[in-house]
């Protein structure tokens, strides 16, 4: 990864809190929790130690390669037991698993020319005044970088399986989706991982490094292994529903374009009211109830498709 694609973004965590707009790493944008930031100018776990030029111990990198894979291979022994009757190919799901893992860093370049285009817009209209204007940038932001990691993952899975002898149910397109998802999701989790604990050490007080490892171990790692992967999980099953259907049914692309967009729907009402939190709106709560929405939706359509 270059330096230039690598580079950090404009950050919407600030927008109301500080004259100035603060850079953050550009795959904060994916699901904004937690608000910290890494000391150098990285989007990935591997440039992270790169550009701390060895004083990141390769413990600490082991480590938040662990606390998201192994949640993440236990959500795929969930998944791949949903299918009640003909189970997938072990090589298959693997393939996607890892699909959806490189497709992290695509979804992030494009997020990073998506923050580059209407994080100015929004902080310019926060300074004058006009938090309407502000908070109607912020959404077009949060929706675009919503739907920008929905359809990737969706292109990912989709050029893998289509012509598969083994898509031949209506609950497989939901398994594959949401085997690209937890690849996505795991990615994403060491960074925001590790952008937890350096974060904490960067404004660290008197707990350093203990405090850090807290910070990111014990409280980001279980947070983003239950809420933001289950999040991923019930948006891409979405997805994978209508893909089904359009698939072995040989429907329009429209069916396909039903299934993206509440898709991408429910993942921008997941995001917003994150974001409209961190400029003083006490609205966080709404997420959870989009999360659990989004839950309620996934199962009733694995249930028609089982």
């Amino acid at each position: 990864m270059s330096r230039a694609f690598a580079r950090s973004e404009v950050g919407l965590s600030n927008l109301a809190l500080a004259p100035s707009i603060h850079k953050v790493s550009a795959l904060t944008l994916c699901c904004p929790l937690p608000r910290t930031k890494l000391p150098t100018r990285s989007c990935g776990p591997c440039a992270v130690a790169l550009a701390c030029g060895g004083r990141v111990p390769p413990v600490i990198i082991v480590l938040a390669f662990v606390v998201a894979f192994v949640p993440a291979l236990g959500w795929l022994v969930f998944i791949y037991f949903r299918d009640r009757y003909e189970r997938e190919p072990v090589s298959l799901i693997a393939r996607l698993f890892l699909w959806g893992l490189a497709a992290g860093p695509w979804a992030s370049g494009m997020n990073i020319v998506i923050a580059h285009l209407f994080s100015p817009l929004a902080a310019q209209a926060q300074k004058d005044g006009a938090p309407l204007v502000a908070a109607t940038w912020l959404l077009v932001l949060v929706a675009l970088s919503a739907l920008n990691e929905e359809v990737m993952k969706y292109v990912v899975c989709s050029s893998r399986v289509r012509g598969d002898p083994a898509f031949n149910e209506p609950a497989d397109g939901m398994i594959y989706m949401s085997t690209v998802a937890v690849g996505f999701s795991a990615g994403e989790n060491v960074v925001y991982i590790l952008q937890t604990y350096f974060g904490a050490l960067d404004t660290a007080t008197g707990s350093g490094v203990t405090g850090a490892l807290v910070s990111a171990f014990l409280v980001t790692a279980p947070l983003r292994a239950f809420g933001s992967t289950i999040g991923h999980i019930t948006w891409s099953g979405i997805t994978g529903y209508f893909l089904s259907r359009h698939y072995l049914s040989k429907g329009s692309g429209r069916m396909l374009i039903g299934g993206i967009l509440p898709a991408a729907s429910f993942h921008t009402a997941y995001n917003f009211p994150l974001f409209l939190q961190e400029i003083g709106l006490a609205v966080g709560w709404i997420t959870w109830l989009v999360w659990i929405a989004g839950i309620e939706r996934y199962l009733t359509l694995l249930g028609r498709a089982l």
